[in-house]
């Protein structure tokens, strides 16, 4: 049994990880064909396609009622983006702050001080809750992408061949092996959490977190290795904002979702720091370096030692 669940986490990070590659190139062949900026695609397309597999184990995990791994799985996802996804990127070549997501990674900000908010004062976040969440994601990526058509751009790259309906097919394909690697990783992780006996929780944090991080990760470093860092970064922000308001939405649509003391001060306070640090670089327009982002990945690291230090 060990070695089948085992064998379900690795194969559903493979799943991600092809899933996330094709998923790039589709987005990125999209914004050339209809003109369209980068980060729009970014915060929209990718940002949606990327945090699928959050929303899968959320609603899964949801209707059995397993608040703590969709809480972990949700702060330890963001975490990941900024700390694994964004510090990869810069490591492999330094990324510049992108015009036009200055007031996106303000009202990221905002989201996560809600969620965090929720987590130390709300016992239970109901159904009508979580319609409310959804709607202010649809609203917030209404407006970032109509304030962003006055400075459509063509992206920048290779000229692309492939029509548009061949880009919607392989963005399908995608979201297909994304849903199944969410569903293999799901399973086998749960399995090793029972065997092993960690709580939900940090099992949310770390390794599923991590896992369904992986096409945020792929997605951020192919888009920063071919300069297309408005991708890269829209991506990282609109997965962020999915989510905190989409995926925990869908968790409570599912079934009333339980929010207060589940997740612990150290777990709060690395997702407002790494969402703090996000927010100062894309509003100061700084780059960041190949040590910065190595540091970035250091310090996810040290936070996931930190994890199970305290479960022991």
């Amino acid at each position: 049994m060990l070695l089948l669940n085992l064998a379900a986490v690795a194969g559903g990070i493979g799943l991600l990880v092809v899933g996330g590659e094709f998923l790039v190139r589709a987005s990125v062949a999209t914004a050339t064909r209809l003109q369209v900026a980068p980060f729009v695609i970014g915060a929209s397309v990718v940002a949606f396609g990327t945090s699928f597999p959050e929303l899968v184990v959320a609603v899964r995990a949801s209707l059995g009622d397993h608040a703590g791994f969709i809480l972990g799985n949700i702060a330890g996802s963001n975490i990941a983006n900024v700390l694994l996804a964004v510090g990869v990127a810069a490591a492999c070549r330094p990324l510049a702050g992108t015009p036009g997501l200055r007031l996106d990674a303000v009202i990221m900000l905002m989201a996560t001080l809600v969620f965090a908010g929720f987590t130390l004062w709300v016992d239970v976040l109901p159904r009508l809750g979580g319609l409310a969440l959804i709607v202010a994601l649809a609203v917030s990526t209404t407006h970032s992408i109509r304030r962003a058509g006055a400075d459509m751009t063509q992206a920048a790259g290779a000229p692309v061949t492939r029509s548009l309906g061949g880009s919607a097919a392989v963005i399908v394909v995608s979201l297909a092996l994304v849903a199944g690697g969410a569903e293999a990783l799901v399973v086998g992780a749960s399995g090793l959490a029972r065997a092993f006996g960690v709580p939900e929780t940090v099992i949310g944090l770390s390794i599923v977190a991590i896992g369904t991080s992986l096409p945020e990760v792929t997605v951020t470093a192919l888009a920063a290795l071919r300069r297309q860092g408005g991708l890269a970064l829209g991506g990282i922000l609109g997965s962020n904002m999915f989510n905190l308001l989409g995926v925990t939405g869908a968790g409570a649509l599912a079934h009333p979702l339980s929010m207060r003391g589940l997740l612990t001060p150290l777990d709060l306070a690395v997702l407002i720091v790494t969402a703090l640090f996000l927010t100062g670089f894309l509003t100061l327009r700084r780059s960041l370096s190949r040590s910065v982002g190595a540091g970035l990945v250091l310090v996810q690291l040290l936070y996931l030692g930190a994890l199970y230090v305290d479960t022991n």
